[in-house]
């Protein structure tokens, strides 16, 4: 199912990735935790994540570039023992009672700059370690796997954790699991793409990336559609506690089956593409996972059965999957690899965007019209644009279809 595991650089790479993502999710749910038990506010612990994804978003709008000029390798070795560092330092401060919200709150800016920094060069990476580019799709759906186990894995290990261990060793915890990947991606030898040494212009640069991004179709329709389906359907997520109390009146436990759920769902989702052999009709794989997430989101909204509930969430975190694996797939197999990175980061920034402003819409709907009206919506919404994606792709399959069979003739 996952061919891409033949590479050893590549069963390095994953390796360590999968630790750092069990890891980071327990940090952000450790985090989560201890802004609430300092400030007592809602609002803050809002503020708190805020500041984490908009630090990201606003650094992803530039890593690209850098991700095209640099060895990745040593880029990322660079921002994760960065991140290593900001987790000590976070857990030293927690357990010796020197935290306060404010340094939390400039530590998680930082976990944002440095996240926003590495994302394009470690999803571009996976490209650079698989030799045989039809392969491509089995490496990216292992990522996508591996993420979405921790994001079941990982809040539940903090979880149990917190109460026993602390926040602290937690953050601490994570910073060893961070040293795995620097460890991995220290053990990985190869031969980095021969780039002419020119004067850095971030702006020219960052430019040729959105003139390119925008003038080929496919990669205009994409990111347009992605960013689209971010902000209407995504964000059902954040709405969940509002759902298990007062839809179905329970607690913790409903909460964690449809996170769960919605997790196991992508799961699935990642293992259907990491059994494609290569890239092509990924397109029509993607119109198929915005009808069944707006489905998927729809019926959630409308259900008050937990069981169809979390069904309709295994939907949807199904569909989800095949939407953004295929299309950070797609992105990476059709684009020229001297502007790969600045594309991939186009694509971050759009979707961490288009996540932090459809957070905010359906914080907003909700207090207006309730949560489930406004999740209905978005899942009719989801298929409002899955209609007009349809309309656009022929023109998808006939601008990438010698690209991609290219590849398969060069193997």
């Amino acid at each position: 199912m996952f061919p891409a595991l033949q590479y050893k650089n590549y069963r390095l790479y994953i390796a360590g990735l999968g630790l750092a993502n069990v890891g980071s999710l327990m940090k952000q749910m450790a985090v989560g935790w201890l802004a609430y038990r300092l400030s007592d506010s809602i609002f803050l612990l809002g503020l708190v994540s805020f500041s984490s994804e908009v630090s990201s978003f606003l650094i992803g709008s530039v890593s690209g570039v850098i991700a095209d000029r640099i060895d990745k390798r040593r880029l990322l070795i660079i921002t994760h023992s960065l991140l290593t560092l900001c987790a000590f330092v976070l857990g030293y401060l927690t357990m010796s009672g020197h935290i306060t919200f404010y340094l939390m709150l400039v530590l998680q800016v930082a976990f944002g700059c440095l996240s926003g920094l590495e994302m394009p060069a470690r999803q571009s990476f996976a490209n650079d370690l698989v030799e045989d580019k039809a392969h491509l799709p089995s490496a990216i759906a292992l990522t996508s796997t591996l993420f979405n186990t921790a994001r079941i894995i990982g809040p539940s290990i903090a979880g149990l954790l917190i109460p026993v261990i602390g926040e602290g060793l937690c953050f601490v915890l994570y910073g060893i699991m961070s040293l795995a990947i620097v460890a991995c991606f220290v053990l990985i030898r190869y031969q980095p793409e021969v780039k002419p040494v020119t004067k850095l212009n971030f702006r020219k640069e960052f430019m040729e990336g959105v003139h390119y991004a925008y003038h080929f179709e496919p990669i205009r329709i994409l990111l347009g559609f992605v960013a689209a389906i971010t902000l209407l359907g995504v964000s059902y997520m954040v709405v969940l506690p509002v759902f298990t109390n007062k839809v179905f009146h329970a607690g913790a436990e409903v909460f964690g089956y449809m996170t769960s759920a919605s997790g196991i769902g992508s799961v699935v989702g990642a293992l259907y593409l990491g059994s494609k052999k290569n890239a092509l009709g990924l397109e029509k794989v993607i119109l198929i996972g915005s009808i069944l997430m707006g489905l998927g989101v729809s019926s959630f909204a409308l259900s008050h059965v937990l069981w169809f509930s979390v069904g309709a969430l295994a939907l949807a975190g199904f569909g989800r999957t095949l939407i953004f694996t295929g299309s950070n797939t797609l992105l990476q197999t059709i684009a020229v690899s001297d502007k790969r990175g600045r594309v991939l980061s186009l694509y971050i920034t759009m979707f961490m965007g288009a996540l932090t402003l459809g957070s905010l819409l359906v914080g907003t709907f909700s207090d207006i019209i309730g949560a489930p009206y406004t999740i209905f919506l978005g899942g009719v919404g989801c298929l409002i644009i899955s209609f007009f994606y349809a309309q656009r792709i022929s023109t998808i399959t006939r601008k990438t279809y010698k690209i991609i069979r290219s590849l398969e003739l060069n193997r």
